[in-house]
């Protein structure tokens, strides 16, 4: 049967419009993602690529091996960033943790080969027909035969406690530093805050750097490089022995506190916490009432008591100990070595003991970098009496007697003198006087 013109011109122009419309989405597509989102860096085995540049490269050794593709942060849901697999069809989530591609999502040509991500916004549903697909960007894996690594060892210097864990992987360095809270002109109750920004940073801690299989540091040509400001969330950067790729590591730190005990005359001190900054700043050593008399058990006005400490870390450190005004206790040796004989002036029963404690730990850095100093408030102070007992109770003018350890007994005139006047005893309105041992 013949077809007329007519239905074949139709036919003709009905798939021309259907080409038309089919083409309209994917240039309405053409779209950059939000920049609401911040995605400008992913890691790349690795490595830091600026998503931003017009054609990021990343170097390997072979171009069969998957890739792992690392966010710096999460999307905001219901965004997702997509590797593409070429066949229009597959995808991987890139997330966080990262996420192996495999080759088969390269498209290779000679010693080179390209895969593509997108960012994709979801919907928040599990529709793909309403996913929104923003412009992709093309990501280029550069064979090379020099070493394309950025890994790194990293040794302690001044200001280090200790190099916990050196992770290559997801290029971060961990460290516990010296705490550093600075010194203190005098003793303050409670005493002052310690801050992270502005004070611990002020420490600059000393690491020492060398990459690994040619890899340099920071933009030289160096492959070993002191860093002098190691502190929580710096970084530092390491580029490959072929040069093209570079990666960011980053300084997590925590805090190692300077004194692991301290002593007076063989009492230990309780080291605490008072302005609830969850760092230790108050030491308070109480000895007992007799520490202060002499062997006739007369009070000695300005006693002096042997101070023992010890200090966290392999270190040179030196202890100051300060009064209540800020002046030393000891104006010749102003340094307090362990054992020394200190005297705490002022020390009595009515009166405890305040001054401060300071611990410089690599206090012989010659340019200051790692330096450490943390103070502490120092309390001295005699035990509380713990005496309960009751030597004497009068009831109105007569003296009670003891009745057992808790009891005190008295039988009353049916009359007594007050200062000169008679009065007669009334059993419910009785005068009683109560003195207690002495302390």
């Amino acid at each position: 049967m013949k077809k007329s013109k007519f239905l074949k011109k139709s036919l003709a122009m009905l798939l021309a419009l259907m080409l038309v419309v089919a083409m309209i989405p994917l240039s309405a597509a053409a779209e950059q993602a939000p920049s609401s989102l911040g995605l400008r860096y992913i890691t790349v085995n690795g490595n830091t690529v600026d998503l931003t540049e017009s054609s990021p490269t990343v170097q390997v050794t072979d171009l069969g091996a998957a890739a792992i593709v690392k966010l710096a942060a999460d999307l905001p849901t219901p965004y997702e960033l997509w590797a593409l697999n070429p066949d229009g069809i597959s995808h991987e989530k890139i997330t966080t943790s990262g996420k192996s591609i495999p080759a088969s999502y390269f498209t290779v040509d000679g010693d080179t080969a390209t895969f593509k991500l997108a960012v994709v916004d979801t919907k928040g549903d599990n529709m793909s027909s309403n996913d929104k697909q923003y412009d992709a960007w093309t990501i280029t894996l550069e064979k090379v035969t020099a070493a394309v690594t950025t890994n790194v060892e990293v040794t302690k210097g001044a200001g280090v406690a200790k190099v916990d864990k050196v992770d290559n992987e997801n290029k971060i360095v961990y460290l516990t530093l010296a705490r550093h809270t600075g010194d203190v002109t005098s003793y303050s109750a409670p005493p002052a805050k310690w801050k992270e920004d502005g004070v611990q940073d002020g420490l600059n801690a000393v690491i020492n750097i060398k990459g690994l299989e040619g890899a340099t540091i920071n933009g030289t040509t160096a492959t070993s490089l002191t860093l002098d400001d190691a502190d929580n969330g710096e970084t530092f950067q390491v580029t490959s022995a072929s040069k093209g790729n570079t990666s960011t590591f980053t300084i997590v730190a925590e805090y190692e506190d300077a004194l692991e005990s301290f002593s007076v005359d063989g009492a230990e001190g309780l080291i605490t916490d008072e302005n609830k900054d969850d760092v230790p700043d108050t030491i308070t050593v109480t000895l007992p009432k007799d520490a202060i008399l002499d062997k006739w058990g007369h009070a000695v006005t300005d006693p002096s008591f042997v101070v023992e400490y010890a200090v966290k870390g392999d270190v040179h450190c030196t202890v100051a100990i300060k009064d209540k005004n800020g002046n030393d206790v000891d104006e010749e040796n102003k340094t307090i070595t362990n054992k020394d004989t200190v005297p705490f002036a002022g020390l009595t029963n009515a009166a405890d003991w305040t001054g401060t404690v300071t611990v410089t730990r690599w206090g012989k850095v010659a340019n200051g970098n790692g330096k450490a100093v943390q103070a502490y408030n120092l309390i001295v102070k005699l035990e509380d009496s713990t005496e309960t007992g009751i030597e004497y109770v009068r009831v109105n003018t007569t003296e009670a007697t003891a009745s057992g350890d808790t009891s005190f007994h008295a039988v009353l005139p049916k009359n007594y003198s007050d200062n000169g006047t008679e009065k007669d005893t009334e059993r419910d309105a009785v005068n009683v006087v109560i003195r207690t041992i002495p302390s």
